[in-house]
């Protein structure tokens, strides 16, 4: 008999599974969205140089393959998915500045509740927690969001009580 317990890393996996698909899927395709499988798939599999050459196609290739003018398929992804993506494979590059930088770049013109959250936590990171703490406010009013909300502020919150009880 098969066993119907979920682990921890079912969820990943099907995650993976799924932008591996959708690569398959539009392979050989020059559209934006399907640079953007290619590059999720690239990630999801931790393939930087696939990412990397599927970012560089985006760029490239698709900034005028739909619409008219440069970057109007870029617009096919919706506001703010290049910084986004660029964002992501500039992390997993380990260049994390230019990362914290596209991330912002995204925010700002798509505030994701996921990207805000991405967000605040690559700002912990870099040692900025009241930034970070500043980005998860806005939000609090977002219902759909709270869980994952609260354990990013108690994370927050605990960061910022380390100093204090280190001395």
């Amino acid at each position: 008999e098969g066993s119907s317990e979920k682990t921890a890393g079912d969820g990943a996996e099907s995650w993976r599974e799924a932008a591996l698909l959708a690569a398959r899927q539009t392979e050989g395709e020059v559209s934006q969205a399907a640079y953007a499988a290619q590059i999720l798939a690239g990630l999801a599999q931790g393939d930087l140089k696939t990412a990397e050459k599927f970012l560089d196609r985006l760029r490239t290739k698709g900034a005028g393959s739909e619409g008219t003018g440069a970057g109007a398929g870029l617009l096919q992804l919706g506001p703010g998915w290049p910084e986004y993506l660029t964002s992501q494979v500039d992390l997993l590059a380990g260049k994390e500045t230019e990362s914290l930088r596209s991330l912002a770049a995204a925010v700002e013109k798509n505030p994701r509740s996921l990207w805000v959250r991405r967000l605040a936590y690559q700002l912990m990171r870099s040692g900025a927690v009241e930034a970070a703490t500043s980005k998860l406010a806005p939000l609090e009013r977002d219902a759909e969001e709270s869980c994952g909300l609260r354990v990013d502020q108690a994370f927050l919150k605990s960061k910022k009580a380390a100093p204090a009880t280190q001395r």
